[in-house]
């Protein structure tokens, strides 16, 4: 016997599809979240009567307590999702002090119900059905019946009786008919309960990974997407998106690509977002400037936020029944390993990780009894072996190293749900970009599940792993060069990676890349003349010129670390200066017989003479990146005093602290430029703001409000410098894309 059916209610434009659960307006599907699916649906059923509040709850909810708040959000979603007004409602009416009531004109589409007899003599009665759970235990798809938090309800019987219904065999046909309507209700019950409460394994089924390389869907395109991930079904995407100053969280439905907005911040940042195992709540950090992380938790379909967890200082992971939360937090001992419920109560340190040794990327293991990490044991790129993958064995609280692979960088990690091995992000040579690998477990083999040509990092995956999703992050970028009395009128005269300087005889030095390697180039003022300085598989960048003109130092990774290097003016000569553990953005003293850079591991501050030889510290402080006055007297660098970011002078080569100025740094994590004026008697800075846009400021040394020098409305400034004559400045401008992308095919 075949069964057939098709369900669906319409009120004006729209349609909602009972069988895909789903509300389409002109056949396009408008992407709302489950819960205000089904407020809509309790309407509809219910069209033309006042529903009172606490009704509509109790059918939303069934017994679980949620504030009346969670309600109003959920109908102003609605109202959002049907371009409704509730001042002047086509579809949902406000009843004051009472609920809700639908007031548009619902039609139903009666359910076409077609059986055939079943083939009694082969004893096939088995009902066939389209995606499904039939009597012979294959899944089907409940079609006209209600889920409401996984219990199924016949909503409207009289449309199943009064519909017209070819039958054969009479009381054979209306008996195989219950049985076809129980089967299919106890089956799609089943499904969405196991759906809900599902342990580990039934989430994620066991799945192997091999060395080939995984598909690459990209599912974006703005650019914008930050802290994404995706729904344990597959079929939304949460993400965070800055625009104007403010953080909003996101979902998307990634088959239609339609937003809804859940939250909107204006005073913190939003930094990372992620569903729960059940797809009911998402979790995401946030933090106010200055101030460390806080993990808050809200409802899918929005609401109130609930915070869970204050203080932190990595990413979060929650134990298989997510019961648990673990996370990490930092202080002068070191990484800290912690655990709470999942409420954020009852907080215990299970690792303490002593510095230099820092923990990142937490993931609980899917059977519950350990959690892996990352440890990094210095700054990136200050050698070969500084980062590791480990394991903590919650029951005896040893730990193990899960590779034996030399990783310059790693970001994070993730579990394989048969635990036969992790999924993490990082790179084996500095000249690379981060890649997706598979690290098998046992023998602890890494192999790349994704090929050099853009950087991808692992966010999440869905409840099969038949989708795993990733960001793709790019940087376009551009050298722009302008007089110095008329800013804004810059042109642009090439690619270039964030790092920009001048000859004396008004060239200009930039590093530009291509497809991974990055070599640096020379280009006269006006953009004509372009000529390659470097070439070869190393990354080299954070070009500098000697006052003479003879040297051009910079750093590369020819020897497998970032250290200081020397070359002509005519890029001849290229001879290592250092050969530490990692150095960055060398500088010449104003005589030229020095080079002054910054150590990677701690950003102590070293030189070294511009011939070579042995190099000497100059200062243990945290200098990120100097600028050395024209007298060679006093050195300026953005720094952070008592958790402030300042413009802070110094004496030179003393070190010694003369002045300090505020300054209004958004993103802490930039390397940021000063370059002194040629009097001496001015700094120049740039500040990338809230909404990612940068613009020059003069600090004066006598003190005083800063002056804004440029007034762009777009772009990030990445690098500037000032031209010897100081009439031209060049500008290094462009942003920084993230984008989602789902990989396909891990076996």
């Amino acid at each position: 016997m075949l069964l057939k059916t098709q369900d669906f209610y319409e009120f004006g434009d729209f349609r909602i599809d009972l069988a895909e659960r789903v509300l389409l307006r002109n056949d396009k599907i408008i992407p709302v979240t489950p819960k205000v699916f089904e407020t809509l649906l309790v309407l509809v059923e219910n069209a033309g009567r006042t529903i009172e509040k606490e009704e509509l709850m109790r059918e939303i909810w069934q017994d679980r307590f949620v504030e009346e708040s969670n309600l109003s959000f959920n109908i102003g979603m609605l109202r959002k999702a049907l371009g409704d007004d509730a001042s002047k409602p086509v579809y949902v009416e406000t009843v004051p002090r009472r609920g809700y009531r639908f007031i548009a004109e619902v039609r139903r589409a009666n359910a076409n119900l077609e059986f055939e007899t079943a083939d009694l003599k082969s004893g096939n009665g088995a009902i066939a059905a389209n995606n499904g759970y039939a009597t012979n235990g294959q899944q089907i798809k409940s079609h006209g019946a209600n889920s409401i938090d996984g219990n199924y309800h016949v909503k409207d019987d009289a449309a199943l009786t009064n519909s017209p219904a070819k039958v054969s065999g009479s009381k054979l046909s209306r008996t195989l008919l219950y049985a076809a309507l129980i089967a299919i209700i106890i089956g799609g019950a089943a499904y969405f309960l196991t759906r809900r409460q599902p342990n580990f394994y039934e989430r994620f089924g066991s799945v192997n990974s091999n060395s080939g390389l995984l598909s690459v869907e990209k599912i974006s395109d703005t650019g914008g997407l930050v802290g994404m991930n995706i729904s344990p079904d597959g079929k939304l995407l949460v993400y965070n998106a800055q625009e104007n100053g403010r953080n909003t969280i996101w979902l998307r439905q990634i088959g239609s690509g339609n937003n809804i907005s859940l939250l909107t911040t204006n005073d913190e940042g939003i930094v990372s977002t992620s569903f729960s195992g059940s797809g009911e709540y998402i979790y995401y950090t946030h933090q106010r400037k200055g101030e460390p992380l806080n993990l808050s938790r809200i409802s899918t379909f929005g609401g109130t936020p609930t915070l869970l967890i204050n203080n932190l200082h990595s990413g979060f992971s929650f134990s298989p029944d997510e019961k648990q939360i673990a996370f990490g937090r930092y202080d002068e001992q070191g990484s800290h390993l912690l655990i709470s419920s999942a409420d954020g109560s009852s907080e215990r340190q299970v690792l303490l990780s002593p510095k230099p040794r820092y923990l990142f990327g937490i993931n609980w293991a899917p059977d519950g009894k350990s959690i892996a990490y990352g440890i990094s044991n210095g700054r990136f790129g200050t050698s070969g072996t500084n980062y590791g993958i480990y394991e903590l064995n919650l029951e005896d609280g040893s730990e193990k190293s899960l590779s034996d692979d030399k990783w310059i960088n790693l970001e994070n990690t993730m579990w394989l749900p048969d635990k036969s091995g992790l999924l993490v992000t990082g790179r084996q040579k500095l000249e690379s970009d981060d890649q997706i690998w598979r690290v098998s477990y046992g023998d602890w083999q890494a192999a790349p599940l994704t090929d050099n040509s853009s950087k991808l990092s692992i966010r999440s995956a869905s409840a099969d792993f038949t989708r795993i999703l990733a960001s793709q992050t790019t940087l376009t970028s551009n050298v722009w060069v302008a007089p110095a009395n008329n800013l804004s009128n810059a042109r642009s005269i090439g690619s270039a990676v964030a790092d920009v300087t001048w000859t004396p005889d008004g060239k200009i030095i930039f590093p530009t890349r291509d497809s991974v390697k990055t070599d640096i180039w020379l280009i006269n003022g006006d953009g004509a003349g372009k000529r390659q300085l470097t070439a070869g598989d190393a990354l080299e960048r954070s070009p500098e010129t000697s006052p003479d003109g003879r040297f051009i130092v910079y750093v590369s990774t020819e020897n497998g670390r970032q250290n200081v290097w020397r070359m002509n003016a005519d890029g001849g000569s290229q001879t290592a200066l250092t050969n530490g553990e990692g150095e960055s953005f060398p500088v010449f003293t104003p005589d030229g017989k020095w080079v002054v850079y910054s150590s990677m591991r701690d950003r102590s501050l070293w030189r070294v003479s511009v011939e070579g030889g042995e190099s000497q510290q100059l200062s243990s402080n945290s200098h990120r990146r100097i600028s050395i006055s024209p007298d060679g007297k006093k050195l300026a660098h953005i720094g952070r005093v008592n958790n402030q970011a300042k413009l802070i002078i110094e004496s030179f080569p003393e070190c010694v602290a003369l002045n300090q100025f505020d300054v209004n740094i958004i993103n802490e994590a930039a390397f940021f430029r000063t370059v002194w004026a040629r009097d001496g008697k001015s700094v120049i800075y740039y500040i990338n703001d809230a909404a990612f846009v940068g613009n020059l400021w003069r600090q004066s040394l006598d003190g005083g409000a800063p002056q804004k020098l440029t007034n762009f409305t777009s772009e990030r400034i990445l690098d500037f410098a000032v031209s010897p004559d100081e009439n031209q400045i060049a500008f290094v401008r462009g942003d920084w894309n993230f984008d989602a992308v789902l990989l396909k095919g891990l076996k």
